[in-house]
């Protein structure tokens, strides 16, 4: 169920799981992986730390990936940049979608933390496991911000203002907000 998106629809298995086998299912690392992949999916992060923190998964590469994408979503972005690189080698574990995710969230902590070089290569690695456009817009949005962060300001607000342009709402509300930040502190 995972692997296809349906986060709702596994932890409920995984509820009846537990109700079956009892406590014996709260020692089983993958059980606690699932779970806490689960609820990260749904955005449920703190709920979600308690199992991808649990002792049997802090080797666990996967755990790591999906711990820094928990940390994203609470923008704490040095752990999250410290999971995601951790979890580096559990990457092919994920279908693709997952994986541009997971590196597009390391391209956040990575610019959130100014290290555009670390941000571009997150980026790149998004782009190139992006499924759909959607995940790729996402992608070219965070390469604009690390030319921007570079301090390439010509090219950074053409790419803000291409991507201000396409018909992804998020995308282009996003870049539009960058854009008009970017003119407004470069008229200061």
């Amino acid at each position: 169920l995972l692997p296809h998106g349906f986060a709702a629809e596994a932890l409920g298995a995984l509820r009846v799981v537990a109700i079956n086998q009892g406590e014996l299912v709260e020692i089983d690392p993958d059980f606690r992986l699932m779970r806490g992949a689960a609820n990260v999916m749904m955005g449920r992060a703190s709920a979600a730390n308690a199992d991808l923190t649990a002792s049997a998964l802090v080797n666990n590469p996967s755990a790591a990936l999906w711990r820094g994408y928990s940390a994203s979503l609470q923008q704490n972005w040095s752990d999250a940049r410290r999971e995601l690189e951790r979890g580096g080698g559990g990457l092919e574990e994920h279908p693709p979608a997952w994986r541009a995710r997971f590196q597009l969230a390391l391209a956040h902590a990575a610019l959130e933390l100014n290290d555009p070089a670390a941000a571009e290569a997150a980026a790149r690695a998004a782009l190139a496991e992006a499924p759909d456009r959607a995940t790729r817009m996402h992608a070219r949005l965070a390469e604009a911000r690390v030319v921007a962060l570079r301090g390439d300001n010509e090219r950074a607000l053409t790419m803000f203002d291409e991507l201000a342009r396409i018909d992804d709402e998020e995308v282009a509300v996003r870049a539009s907000v960058d854009e008009t930040h970017m003119e407004g502190a470069l008229k200061a």
